[in-house]
């Protein structure tokens, strides 16, 4: 079952260097319209895959709307209206983050793999 969706925090996800780790599977209610996520990676190695997926229903398949580093930067399109930055590549001992749009939105997925050795990351959510 998928996390609730409110101000909540997740620490402490171990992230494997082999393979994409689910991080978070997250139902939106539909009285949502913003999710706002930050990831902090404050341990000793750097990512190398940072995947959101979104459902529009819950018998949908997932599509992916960020998984390259254009995606994060330069090719920002809706429904994600804000990104930090690269987050396929954040470095030790860095932050992170993005804002989407949930409107219409079942539920979100992130995923992530470690560059050569794994690591953890936690996430920080909230929506209005």
């Amino acid at each position: 079952m998928a996390d609730p969706i409110k101000n909540n925090r997740k620490a402490d996800i171990a992230v494997a260097a082999s393979g994409n780790t689910e991080l978070l599977v997250l139902d939106i209610p539909k009285n949502r319209e913003v999710l706002g996520m930050s990831i902090e990676n404050a341990n000793l190695y750097a990512l190398d895959a940072f995947i959101l997926s979104i459902r529009f229903n819950d018998l949908g398949p997932w599509l992916i709307i960020a998984n390259t580093a254009a995606n994060w930067t330069t090719a920002i399109t809706s429904p994600l209206k804000w990104s930090s930055g690269d987050l396929t590549t954040l470095v030790k001992n860095t932050d992170g983050g993005f804002l989407l749009e949930t409107r219409g939105i079942s539920t979100i997925k992130l995923e992530a793999s470690a560059n050569t050795t794994a690591t953890k990351v936690t996430l920080t959510w909230g929506s209005k």
